[in-house]
């Protein structure tokens, strides 16, 4: 009974967004939002999670390709070349 709670607020949680949408523009009155009738801490717990899932998105999405490192011989990025003073001797007083 726990899981088929988790499962039913999991698909609830997922498909909340498109279903607030619906309801903002007046359709859609007999599917509610929420399912007050399974409410619960498992059914609580799945539709925070399926809420949840459409608004963090994909774990690799800040990580574009414009922030990769270069590769080969074509890169037009220059070299950086270590500072000649960092092995210069300290001057004594």
């Amino acid at each position: 009974m726990a899981w088929e709670n988790f499962l039913r607020g999991f698909w609830n949680g997922i498909t909340a967004w498109v279903v607030l949408i619906a309801h903002v523009f007046g359709g859609w009155k007999q599917y509610p939002l929420y399912d007050t009738k399974r409410s619960g801490g498992w059914y609580d717990f799945g539709f925070l999670v399926g809420a949840g899932i459409s608004l963090l998105g994909s774990p690799n999405r800040g990580r574009g390709k414009g922030l990769a490192r270069p590769k080969g011989k074509g890169s037009n990025r220059e070299i950086a070349q270590p500072d000649s003073r960092v092995n210069q001797p300290v001057p004594s007083v």
